[in-house]
């Protein structure tokens, strides 16, 4: 069964390896352009086309700016595939492609669908306080992570596990149930079973201005929110330090079980600053003033007075 390969970050690319570790018959990738990252804009490669052209440097490899393009297209039916595998990809399948291969489109998604279709489900799973998560192998469909299910496996989340830890959890997870599914699916022994619609639910996009700690929340949600945006795009909050309102990214802490009146220090140690929430507190153990480096809470207290220190509770956040 040949196959093609959709996908672009370091998750899509683990599991490329292992395809190709475990003989499919990978003819070809297709993975987003390269584009210009970092302090001094160079042009990155993906994760995945990294990995192609140092296990596979002889298949083609296409990066179109969109896959509904006429030449992709054309270039695509010259390749005659029998599958196409999508993980992580990036752009939405036009009908012309879900329709191309003829044992369809499979794709690798990780929540236990219908819950958590969407952009983010690894982030949102863990920001709403979830315990269990999984991997949901599917046929593609027009509609965003509605296709029929061919497989599935649950993984439960630890109450500490952040978004990349879990990544990586279920990142393990879906290597081995891909492959078993690709079997099946060669021998055309797949059950499809149609996803229940009306128990669906969305995980959007986590932006930079979600992660933001407001003291409002109870001290669970707040952490739940933490794990879930670590590390990226990364907690904060606003501080008011010396009377200039600083952004403060909040690398490392943790839950405590003391009370006060939200946003307000109420215990500071050596390894620690304590700041109410509307239940319960947050112990921040290392922090990060923008621009400048990480450091631990008694650092971070050093060159000014406690009462020099103090925590917005705004609702509006730092532009």
């Amino acid at each position: 069964m040949k196959v093609v390969f959709f996908g672009t970050p370091k998750f899509s690319a683990e599991i490329f390896e292992s395809l190709v570790e475990k003989g499919v018959d990978i003819t070809a990738v297709v993975t987003q352009p390269d584009k210009l990252q970092g302090r001094h804009l160079k042009l990155q490669e993906s994760a995945v086309k990294k990995a192609a052209k140092t296990l596979l440097p002889n298949i083609p490899l296409l990066q179109p700016e969109k896959i509904s393009n006429e030449s992709f297209v054309h270039s695509l039916t010259q390749i005659e595939a029998d599958l196409y595998v999508v993980v992580a990809f990036g752009q939405i399948f036009p009908k012309v492609l879900l329709d191309m291969p003829p044992k369809g489109c499979v794709n690798v998604h990780t929540s236990l669908l219908p819950k958590y279709r969407g952009a983010a489900p690894i982030q949102r799973c863990i920001i709403n306080g979830e315990t269990e998560t999984g991997c949901t192998i599917m046929y593609m469909a027009e509609k965003c992570d509605a296709g029929d299910i061919l497989a599935m496996k649950k993984l439960n989340i630890a109450p500490s596990m952040n978004a990349g830890e879990l990544s990586i959890a279920l990142c393990e997870l879906s290597k081995d149930l891909l492959y078993s599914t690709l079997l099946k699916v060669a021998d055309d022994k797949v059950k499809p079973v149609p996803q229940d619609h009306s128990q669906k639910t969305f995980a959007k996009k986590v932006n930079p201005a979600d992660a933001e700690i407001k003291w409002d929340l109870s001290a669970e949600d707040l952490y739940n929110l933490y794990r879930g945006v670590t590390p990226k795009p990364g907690a904060w909050c606003t501080a008011i330090i010396k009377g200039n309102k600083r952004r403060l990214k909040l690398i490392d802490i943790e839950k405590s079980p003391l009370s006060g009146k939200k946003g307000e220090i109420i215990e500071y140690g050596p390894d620690k600053i304590v700041i109410a929430c509307k239940e319960h507190s947050l112990s921040l153990k290392v922090l990060q003033v923008e621009g400048k480096k990480a450091l631990q809470a008694h650092s971070f207290v050093r060159g000014c007075n406690l009462n020099e220190i103090s925590f917005s509770t705004s609702e509006s956040s730092l532009p």
